[in-house]
């Protein structure tokens, strides 16, 4: 398995630099219009400026909506919520829940992140996993003041709508699950995916550039869907399928909607966009910062 860090990072704190060919979509039916785009959660300074189309669709839509409430997500409360789930409170330890090899794999990444395998003991996988991320991002140069972070605060100031696509509850319920019952397998899984993440981002780099969404479903969702369908099915089909009538909805109304989500949720034959052209609706890429 060797892109599963990568789709966690696509999904949650994608890393991408968006280009105009390939970063909105218009979605059109019945004479209205909302705009799609896919967005990064974690970015570098060499990311910014935005490219323009995201600019254009925020100037046309009435109001904009996350994945989940950006403002609570980053308060206090979220982050104690997060961290009383996030450790063991049964005498478990990483030690007695992953595999030998997964606990031997942890202890080797410990010690080149320069982190004491000893601190880590409280956390459930999922928080190891989270911990890895967040520290492999960090050392590539990205910090959390992402795509979403900075359209929520110029949502906030430009008084537009703001909404949500699910609960902060339903996002903290997602990831404290994340990977039940397969907890080891994704440990070293993620664990030998972390020396290729600069060439599997590039390759993704290059789909992406190119709107090449066949190519991103490639390297992002076909492994996954084989290898770990209970998590695929946990991270990206079900909250997909959770999504669609609330876009849908959204389409029906008059004023325009800016919807921005992870990229892996765009692609592939479970993705939002083939979802849409299903219902018959008319998809097209926003091109140079042109929405008409």
């Amino acid at each position: 398995m060797k892109r599963i860090l990568v789709l966690l990072l696509a999904t949650l704190v994608v890393t991408t630099t968006l280009t105009a060919e390939s970063s909105v979509w218009k979605v059109t039916r019945n004479g209205r219009t909302l705009f799609l785009g896919g967005t990064c959660h974690f970015l570098r300074a060499s990311d910014l400026p935005l490219p323009p189309e995201f600019d254009t669709a925020f100037a046309e839509a009435k109001t904009v909506c996350f994945e989940t409430d950006i403002a609570k997500l980053q308060s206090a409360e979220a982050q104690q919520l997060l961290m009383s789930q996030a450790v063991f409170t049964d005498g478990s330890t990483l030690a007695s829940t992953l595999s030998p090899t997964a606990w031997l794999a942890t202890k080797d990444w410990c010690a080149k992140a320069g982190l004491p395998a000893a601190q880590l003991q409280a956390f459930k996988p999922w928080m190891l996993m989270m911990t890895i991320m967040t520290v492999e991002v960090q050392r590539l140069g990205f910090t959390p003041e992402g795509v979403d972070a900075h359209y929520q605060k110029k949502a906030a100031a430009a008084a537009k709508g703001i909404r949500e696509l699910e609960t902060l509850e339903e996002q903290v319920a997602f990831v404290t699950h994340l990977g039940e019952g397969q907890e080891s397998e994704l440990i070293i899984a993620t664990l030998r995916d972390i020396a290729r993440v600069p060439e599997i981002l590039t390759d993704l780099l290059a789909a992406w550039r190119s709107g090449d969404v066949a190519k991103i479903d490639h390297l992002m969702l076909e492994e996954m869907r084989t290898k770990f369908p209970r998590v695929y099915a946990a991270l990206i089909l079900r909250r997909n399928q959770a999504w669609q009538p609330k876009i849908e909805a959204m389409l029906a109304t008059e004023p325009k909607e800016l919807i921005l989500v992870g990229v892996a949720h765009l692609a592939g034959k479970d993705g939002i966009l083939e979802a849409l052209k299903r219902k018959g609706c008319t998809i097209e890429q926003v091109k140079g910062g042109t929405a008409n």
